[in-house]
């Protein structure tokens, strides 16, 4: 009895101590006013300072206002449509605004009393949005063990309570990538899961109102989140009898719930109000043309994808997916889970952007982790008292699941993870690294490890020498090169027939460039990219592509090598290697060229295709 308080205490200690040093080393440098983030939180400038609801994507230009706040803004018409009455809807709907209004009020009194610019955008708001993350999921984590107290002990709650936080991507949307709507829904999920048993166990008037508007926040921040009824409505049936308990109870209580009901309109009566506005109807739809595809959910992508997928970067709650076999312990909440769970899964990956990009792991499933809380904590509480071995096995994994997501948070923060883009060999071979190498660049891109001995030169098959082109231009540097401008797909290309007289006992094809970046690149979306590619009657048999910007000028012994660094103004060579394929004949057409994705200028002086052994 006396380990139980004593390693109650290090769990605690350790879970803030870990986040504090977390926040400390990465968390406090992040930039929140970006994205979906951005998205949310321009209601509260819009109506509080500017007055422009009406034309959000218009913003004041002397206001010291950053500038990507600005091309935000300004990039308002590129995503939908004008609504019928013209104007361009914010696509993201109110709920997290106002759930961040009091952090956002402090800061405005504060650059008001201090005579600062209180343009909305500055550090300070930044600052008390962070701040809004870290309320919004601390009371949402003590909500979770409360809740999971009602099903399990003190120390099997707790415990569960810092896994879900230190090895889910909970961790990294509470401590770095503040302003996005997942640890508000958290919160409100779990607030939801708490008044529901409440109001089960003491039917008072105050548990009805607050169920109502929970529930009316979570659909008007995420409309298909209206799924969250499902909790107070099967909540506590497990048997006939209990249905019929609920029936009585829906009944005696039918005021309340019309009081509750009242509520949630409440809530969504100001987004309406402005969708009435900007477009001229109560409901409307203003995510253009995103939108899900109910006939091809790509569930398996979404739950087991190197690109963002749940269990992928959350492996924790492979224990929240087994433990239905103690349903009996939690079996109020049974009903709710078998039923929520896997039609939550379903929705959510019908969008049409199933990996949720902008963000770590499957960012939607956080709402589910107080429910899925509950079966972890029961789960873990029969097997630490089983055999040893499946005790020792468990601490291994949770072990395991706590470091690995800690570590790839780090590695996120720094650029040296991109989960939206990655793949099972990258993380692997990068897991725990604090230094990429040039090589780990190409893995992201190529999907393909980098022969890491030194090869044998077989031949040359094609090359581009710009020495005596009618466009050549000559840098200070005396480096001859060609500008490609802003066509898409430029005319420096590469092609060739696969020859075997030519390619001889070779295993590899060596693409490779000299070029350099003249402009500052961040979006990660409009690399340059240098193509290989096979083709066979215009059909292609492999295609490999790398990202020019991010590899030039990257020293090999340079410990300053991250996925989106870009260095302007010097010259890089941009070497990888692709082994030449078993399933390649005679004659396929082989081709090296560049894609230019973004219409930026970038200068090249040289292109090779060889083949080494």
């Amino acid at each position: 009895m006396l380990r139980i308080p004593f390693f109650k205490n290090i769990i605690f200690v350790a879970t803030i101590l870990v986040c504090l040093l977390f926040y400390n080393f990465y968390g406090k440098k992040s930039y929140t006013f970006y994205g979906d983030a951005l998205g949310y939180y321009l209601y509260l400038p819009s109506t509080f300072i500017y007055h422009n609801l009406q034309s959000i994507e218009q913003l004041p230009t002397d206001k010291q206002i950053d500038q990507s706040v600005i091309h935000y803004t300004q990039s308002i018409p590129n995503l939908n449509p004008k609504s019928p009455k013209g104007y361009y809807v914010n696509q993201y709907t109110y709920g997290v605004a106002l759930m961040e209004l009091p952090f956002f009020a402090i800061a405005h009194f504060y650059e008001k009393v201090n005579h600062l610019e209180a343009n909305g955008y500055s550090s300070n708001y930044m600052w008390l949005i962070k701040l809004s993350s870290l309320f919004y999921a601390l009371m949402g984590l003590i909500l979770t063990y409360k809740i999971l107290l009602f099903f399990t002990d003190s120390f099997h709650a707790l415990l569960s309570t810092s896994l879900v936080l230190l090895a889910s991507n909970l961790f990294w949307f509470s401590l770095y990538q503040a302003g996005m709507s997942h640890v508000p829904l958290f919160f409100l999920y779990a607030c939801l899961i708490y008044t529901t048993i409440k109001v089960h166990q003491t039917p008072r008037w105050l548990y009805f109102i607050v169920l109502g508007f929970c529930v009316g926040l979570i659909t008007v921040i995420r409309p298909t989140d209206i799924l969250c009824m499902i909790i107070p409505l099967l909540y506590n049936i497990y048997n006939k009898e209990t249905f019929n308990h609920k029936i009585a109870f829906i009944r005696t209580h039918a005021l309340k719930i019309l009081l509750a009901a009242c509520c949630f309109i409440a809530v969504m009566i100001p987004q309406c109000l402005y969708w009435k506005l900007t477009a001229g109807s109560f409901l409307y739809y203003s995510y253009g043309t995103q939108t899900f595809n109910w006939l091809h959910p790509q569930v398996f992508k979404g739950l087991f994808s190197a690109s963002n997928g749940w269990l992928i970067y959350s492996p924790l709650f492979f224990l929240s997916v087994i433990g239905i076999i103690y349903w009996r312990q939690f079996k109020s909440l049974a009903l709710v889970y078998c039923t929520l769970f896997p039609i939550y899964i379903y929705v959510i990956y019908c969008w049409f952007c199933y990996n949720y990009i902008n963000g770590f792991g499957s960012r939607p499933m956080i709402h589910l982790y107080a429910l899925l809380a509950v079966v972890l904590a029961v789960f873990l509480q029969n097997v630490f008292k089983s055999k040893r071995i499946y005790q020792l096995l468990t601490g291994i994994f949770l072990l395991m699941c706590v470091s690995v997501n800690i570590a790839q948070s780090m590695q996120q923060a720094r650029g040296d993870l991109y989960s939206e883009e990655s793949h099972f060999l990258f993380n692997f071979n990068t897991l725990f690294k604090s230094n990429l190498t040039y090589n780990d660049l190409v893995l992201l891109d190529v999907d393909e490890k980098q022969p890491n001995q030194e090869l044998r030169y077989v031949n040359t098959l094609g090359s581009i020498q710009f020495a005596d082109s009618i466009n050549l231009v000559q840098d200070s540097l005396k480096v001859k090169y060609v500008e490609i401008g802003q066509n898409e797909f430029p005319s420096v290309i590469i092609k060739t027939s696969y020859k075997k007289s030519l390619v001889k006992d070779a295993k590899y094809f060596k693409c490779n460039g000299y070029f350099k970046n003249t402009k500052d690149f961040y979006d990660w979306y409009q690399n340059h990219l240098l193509v290989f590619s096979i083709q066979r009657n215009q059909k292609v048999l492999l295609w490999k592509a790398i990202k020019i910007n991010n590899k030039i000028g990257i020293d090999s012994n340079s410990h300053d090598i991250h996925l989106m660094k870009y260095r302007k103004d010097t010259w890089g060579y941009t070497p990888f290697y692709i082994r030449i394929p078993d399933n390649i004949a005679e004659n396929d057409e082989i081709q090296l060229s560049i894609w230019n994705i973004g219409h930026h200028d970038l200068l090249v002086h040289a292109m090779s295709l060889e083949v080494y052994k």
